[in-house]
């Protein structure tokens, strides 16, 4: 409750309105589903909100799946409640896969906060914008199996018939639902647009995300760079 209507806020000022919202309640116990709904009128028909029979287990693996099959667009793209985009970024995100010919983009920087008041730019290796293919994309596949790229869906940005036709979802019932995923699209394309502009902002100071209950706290240290750095 205290993130969610910061990531819509984000959803509604953005550039590109050509979209829809589907949020997925996974039966919170707080009052999430009053803010949600309190944002119907404002997206003029365009929010639409699901709810979970019972409580998924974490990850977000089931709601996300859930979501998906309510989808309608041509592309996909996930974000996590309590984080939230740049007003540019959906914008930014479709231009990059429609002027590019891709399946699928990739991020490879984000904005981190470490509080409210404390945010890095966040990079993986990857800084340059460009189309990865051949014997580059093989190499970016290399990095992919040991994790030395982003792995979280928010940082893939994916055509939906890509996902449809290769039948790509997330596994339910496994902790690294996540990487699996984003394997499963790397492995299908042969080529992806690879995006150095950090456009999503990464809430790591939220004590009670998924990423923080009952998982293992990775360290991102060799990542973070200081934001004047763009």
């Amino acid at each position: 409750a205290e993130y969610v209507g910061q990531c819509l806020e984000s959803l509604l000022i953005q550039t590109f309105q050509d979209f829809e919202v589907i949020v997925v309640d996974d039966c919170s116990t707080d009052n999430s589903v009053e803010i949600v709904e309190s944002y119907r009128s404002k997206f003029n028909g365009r929010l639409r909100l699901t709810k979970t029979e019972k409580n998924s287990g974490g990850g977000g693996y089931v709601p996300r799946n859930i979501g998906f099959k309510l989808a309608h667009g041509d592309y996909v793209y996930f974000v996590d409640a309590d984080d939230f985009l740049l007003g540019s970024a959906l914008e930014t995100l479709y231009t990059a896969a429609t002027n590019n010919a891709v399946d699928v983009v990739y991020m490879s920087r984000i904005y981190e906060l470490k509080n409210p008041n404390n945010v890095f730019a966040w990079k993986i290796n990857q800084t340059i914008s460009k189309t990865l293919e051949g014997e580059e994309y093989d190499k970016f596949l290399q990095e992919l199996a040991f994790e030395d790229i982003f792995t979280y869906p928010w940082a893939y940005f994916v055509r939906r018939e890509f996902l449809l036709q290769n039948n790509i979802t997330f596994p339910e019932i496994m902790k690294a639902g996540d990487y699996l995923w984003a394997v499963s699209i790397c492995c299908q394309t042969k080529k992806i647009f690879q995006l150095a502009k950090p456009l999503y902002f990464y809430n790591h100071y939220n004590p009670n995300s998924v990423s923080r209950i009952g998982s293992a706290v990775i360290n991102h240290s060799k990542w973070i760079v200081a934001f004047a750095d763009f």
